[in-house]
């Protein structure tokens, strides 16, 4: 898991779940970065997708 792919995922750990926009703006980086991240953190079962919102698998 890249660098990058940890602090997106420690963003959305430490929250109930949230659109990857909301990720992107606190992270200060692009969307699309966002996610491809949060694609590849749910190919690997981190998170889930419910419409545009992400949250960690419980």
């Amino acid at each position: 898991m890249s660098e990058f792919d940890k602090r997106v995922l420690a963003y959305y750990q430490a929250r109930t779940g949230a659109c990857a926009y909301y990720c992107a703006t606190a992270l200060k980086v692009e969307r699309s970065e966002v996610s491809k991240s949060l694609q590849r953190l749910k190919r690997q079962g981190h998170v889930v997708a419910e419409g545009t919102y992400w949250k960690v698998r419980p």
